[in-house]
């Protein structure tokens, strides 16, 4: 019944996908240009703080900007896709607050986003942007 109602419009769930995790990366970066976390990361351990600090704010940034208008898709997906490895590892398992020491279910809190945005990155990896998109729609092709 439900099928009948939406059909099969695969190529919406990119766009879906890449407005959401789009979004977010583009705030979540604008907030880091605004007030880099370099002391946030040297605690956590990333290595040059002073360095990588302002880089993941333009690539948060300039990336979510690239999933919204679907230009360069996979490459941002998959730079950003890393970055929430690095986040998770670093910065939301440890801690008192983090996955490794509350555990499941209370430790997920700590997690769900960077989880969420990582899952929605690598499934733009493998689909691409969809057909409402730059590449698609002015390019005629894909980028990578």
């Amino acid at each position: 019944m439900l099928s009948k109602t939406f059909g099969n419009n695969a190529s919406i769930v990119p766009l879906l996908l890449r407005i959401g995790a789009g979004l977010t990366f583009l705030f979540a970066g604008i907030a880091k240009l605004n007030a880099p976390p370099v002391g946030f990361f040297g605690q956590i351990g990333i290595p040059a703080p002073e360095i990588m600090a302002p880089f993941i704010a333009i690539l948060e940034t300039v990336g979510g900007l690239m999933l919204l208008l679907g230009f360069g898709t996979r490459l941002a997906a998959l730079l950003l896709a890393c970055t929430m490895v690095v986040a998770i590892l670093a910065a939301k398992m440890g801690g008192q607050q983090g996955l490794a020491t509350l555990g499941l279910p209370n430790g997920w809190n700590a997690v769900r986003i960077e989880v969420m945005l990582l899952l929605a990155c690598l499934a733009l990896l493998f689909t691409g942007p969809g057909s409402p998109s730059v590449e698609r729609n002015v390019m005629k092709r894909e980028l990578l």
